[in-house]
């Protein structure tokens, strides 16, 4: 019973050393497209 979470623990680990810190960095579990809210004049839309 406990292999699941040692192994999400395992895949977490890894994208952790390889930088993957979701939408910081803009991968993760999910790929995240540049959204227009990280853009300076976005409210001036």
């Amino acid at each position: 019973m406990t292999v699941l979470p040692q192994a999400f623990a395992s895949l977490l680990k890894e994208y952790i050393d390889q930088g993957k810190l979701g939408e910081k960095s803009g991968a993760g579990f999910y790929t995240y497209p540049k959204p227009a809210y990280h853009d300076a004049d976005f409210l001036k839309r």
